[in-house]
C-alpha cells in the first residue's frame, strides 16, 4: 500500500506563445508508452520491497519554463535506512549527491541485495556518492562506504543502461581500507558470528561487470598481513561463488585451517594444541570459492616456512580444502591434499602427503627420504582432533648416517666391566657407552620402512645397520599431540659372550626434543646392566668354585704328599731297622766267629802245651 501527495507550483501563465516541447522529452515519453515491461531495476526493487518496508519518501523537483528538469531531491526512510538524493543540471548533464545511513550494516547489505544472514548490532554503515552524467550517457561516480572498521571507496564511470541491463563494461577502481575487516565479513555472512577473527586490508582493484557477475582485475595491496596481487570474479548465481587467482607473499596453513576450525584469538593453550571448543569460522551461508594461489612463502606450522608454493583453495558449506599443494622442502618437494570439515561442534581433517628427495640433518642422523602418508581424524577441539589422527604410509630412507653412533661400544662395555675398568653401576656404564658412541658414526644402505599414525603419533618401522659383532636398529616417532620428536637406536650383540644368560646384550641411545628444537641424547642400559651383573655373578661363582676346587685339590695333594712322606719315612725306618738288624747280626756273627776263633786258638794252644 502507498499514499502519495503531490503539490506543484508554477509561475503565472505567460500571454506569449508557449515554447516548443523539446524533442528529447517527446522521444522519452514515446519510449515509455511503447515499453511497459519491467526492467532489471524494477525487478530488483520488487524483490527488495519487503526489506525496504515500511518506507517514507519525499520528492522535490523544479523545472524551467521549458519543462526541463532543473533540480530534484529525494529523502526518506526505508525500514530504518535513511537516504537522501539531490541532483541538478550542470554543463549539459546532471550532478547528483547521494547519502545513505543505516544503524545496522547487515540490514543495509540485505537491502542492497546481498542475501546475508549476518547478525545484527555489528555497527552502523554510511554510503556517500557523487555522480555526474556526461554526454553519450556515461556517468562518472565517486563513492565511499563506511562500515565498522572498514572503508570502501569507488571511483570510475559507467553506462547506466548497460549497468541496468547487465551488459559487461569496465566500471573503475574500487578499494578497501580496513583496520579489521572481520566485522564486515561477518555482516556479509562470510564469517560466522561470535568468532575472534581479526585482520586488516588495504587493497584496490579494477572493477568491471561480466556476463555472470563482477570482475576484479589488477588486485594489489595488503590483506591479513601479507602482500597480495591477482584477479578474481564474483558470480551471482545460486548461493554465490568466488573464483580467482592470487599471488601472496605468505600463505599460512594454520590460518587456512582456522577458516573451518575457527579463530581463537590470543588465547593461551594449556598444551601444544588448544583444548578449547572450536570457535566460529566460516559461515554456513558463505559463498563457495575456488582460488588458485601462488605464495612466495608457505608457513606449514609444523616444519617452519618454505616456498615458493602453489595450491588451489576451495571453500564450500562447512568445508575448506587445499588441493594440489606443491612446495620445496629440504632440498626436495612436498605435495599434499588437505581438507577440513566442520559440522556444528565437530570438525574433521583428512589429508594425503608426499615428500620426494627431502633431506634431513639432525643431531642424531642425516639422510634423504621419500615418503607418502594418509591421515584422518575428528574431534571437538584441536587437541582432541590431533589425538584422534590415524593413518598409514611408506617411506624410503637413503644415505642414512647415524651420528655419534660409533661401533664397538657394546663389546667395549662388556670387556670393561669384566676387567673392572668400568664399575658395575648404571651411571658409569651409560657414560662409558656414550663416550664410545661419540667416537664414530655408522652408514646404512637404502631401506624401506612402514609409517603408522595412531592416536596422533607417527612412527616409522626400523632401519637396520649390521656388522659382524652387533646390529643397530633405528626408528623415529613424531608425537603430534606434544609436538615432540624421538629417535631410537637399539644396539644388540650378534654373538653372546661366555656365561651370558637370557636375551642378547643390548642398549638404546634415545634422542628426544621438541619439533624444530635441539635433540638431547640419553643412553638407556638398564637391561644391559642386569645382564652384566648376572654375568659378573656367574663369573665370580665360577672363580669361587675354581678356587674351592683348587683348595680341595691342594689339600688332597698335601694329604697325599704327607702319606707319601709317611710311607717313605716308614720304608726308610724299616730299611734302617733291617740294616741295623743285619749289622747286629753280622756283628754277632763276626763276634761269634771271633769267639770261635779264639776258642780254637786256645784249644790249639792247650793242645800245644
Amino acid at each position: 500500500s502507498a499514499r502519495a501527495r503531490i503539490t506543484s507550483t508554477r509561475p503565472p501563465r505567460s500571454t506569449s506563445t508557449p515554447p516548443a516541447r523539446p524533442a528529447s522529452i517527446t522521444t522519452r515519453r514515446a519510449k515509455a508508452r511503447t515499453s511497459r515491461q519491467p526492467g532489471r531495476f524494477s525487478a530488483g526493487l520488487k524483490a527488495r520491497a519487503a526489506r525496504l518496508s515500511p518506507a517514507r519518501l519525499t520528492l522535490k523537483a523544479r523545472s524551467g519554463p521549458d519543462l526541463a528538469l532543473r533540480e530534484a531531491s529525494a529523502s526518506g526512510v526505508f525500514a530504518g535506512t535513511r537516504g537522501s538524493v539531490s541532483a541538478q543540471t550542470a554543463a549539459g548533464g546532471i550532478a547528483a549527491h547521494v547519502e545513505i545511513v543505516q544503524d545496522d550494516v547487515a540490514t543495509l547489505l540485505r537491502q542492497i541485495g546481498l542475501d546475508t544472514r549476518g547478525p545484527a548490532r555489528l555497527g552502523g554503515a554510511r554510503i556517500v556518492a557523487d555522480l555526474t552524467t556526461q554526454e553519450g550517457g556515461r556517468t562518472r561516480a565517486k563513492a565511499s562506504a563506511q562500515a565498522p572498521g572498514a572503508r570502501l571507496t569507488y571511483e570510475g564511470g559507467f553506462l547506466l543502461p548497460a549497468l541496468l541491463e547487465g551488459r559487461p563494461q569496465a566500471l573503475g577502481t574500487i578499494g578497501l581500507d580496513a583496520e579489521n575487516v572481520a566485522p564486515l565479513l561477518t555482516a556479509a555472512g562470510v564469517l560466522a558470528p561470535g568468532g575472534s577473527a581479526r585482520g586488516g586490508a588495504d587493497v584496490e582493484a579494477q572493477l568491471a561487470t561480466g556476463a555472470e557477475g563482477l570482475v576484479f582485475d589488477g588486485v594489489r595491496g595488503w590483506a591479513f598481513g601479507t602482500r597480495v596481487t591477482g584477479s578474481g570474479r564474483v558470480l551471482a548465481s545460486g548461493r554465490g561463488r568466488i573464483e580467482g587467482r592470487l599471488a601472496l607473499e605468505r600463505l599460512a596453513l594454520p590460518e587456512v585451517a582456522a577458516l573451518a576450525l575457527g579463530f581463537f584469538g590470543d588465547v593461551p593453550a594449556k598444551t601444544a594444541w588448544s583444548d578449547r571448543a572450536f570457535a566460529p569460522g566460516l559461515s554456513p551461508d558463505a559463498p563457495d570459492a575456488s582460488v588458485e594461489i601462488d605464495a612466495a612463502r608457505l608457513d606449514t606450522g609444523l616444519v617452519g616456512e618454505t616456498g615458493p608454493a602453489r595450491v588451489k583453495l576451495s571453500l564450500g558449506s562447512g568445508l575448506v580444502r587445499l588441493e594440489g599443494l606443491a612446495a620445496p622442502l629440504g632440498g626436495g618437494r612436498l605435495s599434499a591434499d588437505m581438507a577440513w570439515r566442520r559440522d556444528g561442534r565437530e570438525a574433521g581433517f583428512s589429508g594425503k602427503f608426499a615428500v620426494e628427495g627431502v633431506g634431513f640433518d639432525a643431531a642424531s642422523a642425516k639422510g634423504g627420504v621419500d615418503a607418502t602418508l594418509e591421515a584422518a581424524g575428528s574431534g571437538r577441539n584441536v587437541a582432541a582432533l590431533v589425538a584422534a589422527l590415524g593413518g598409514e604410509g611408506r617411506a624410503t630412507i637413503s644415505d642414512l648416517t647415524l651420528k655419534r653412533a660409533g661401533p664397538g661400544a657394546l663389546a667395549a662395555a662388556i670387556k670393561g666391566v669384566e676387567t673392572q675398568a668400568i664399575s658395575l653401576e648404571l651411571g658409569s656404564l651409560e657414560r662409558a657407552l656414550a663416550a664410545r658412541l661419540d667416537m664414530g658414526e655408522r652408514r646404512a644402505d637404502a631401506a624401506e620402512v612402514a609409517l603408522t599414525l595412531a592416536t596422533g603419533v607417527v612412527r616409522t618401522g626400523p632401519a637396520t645397520v649390521e656388522t659382524a659383532a652387533e646390529s643397530v636398529s633405528a626408528r623415529a616417532s613424531l608425537d603430534l599431540r606434544a609436538m615432540a620428536a624421538e629417535w631410537r637406536e637399539a644396539v644388540v650383540a650378534r654373538n653372546l659372550p661366555t656365561h651370558w644368560t637370557g636375551s642378547a646384550p643390548a642398549f638404546e641411545a634415545i634422542w628426544r626434543g621438541p619439533v624444530g628444537g635441539p635433540l638431547v641424547r640419553e643412553v638407556e642400559a638398564g637391561a644391559l646392566l642386569n645382564g652384566l651383573a648376572a654375568r659378573s655373578l656367574a663369573l665370580e661363582l665360577e672363580r669361587v668354585e675354581a678356587l674351592e676346587a683348587d683348595i680341595a685339590e691342594r689339600a688332597m695333594f698335601a694329604r697325599r704328599q704327607k702319606a707319601w712322606e709317611f710311607l717313605r719315612r716308614r720304608d726308610r725306618e724299616i730299611a734302617e731297622f733291617e740294616a741295623e738288624q743285619a749289622r747286629k747280626a753280622e756283628e754277632a756273627r763276626r763276634l761269634e766267629e771271633m769267639s770261635r776263633a779264639e776258642e780254637a786258638r786256645r784249644t790249639a794252644a792247650l793242645r800245644a802245651e
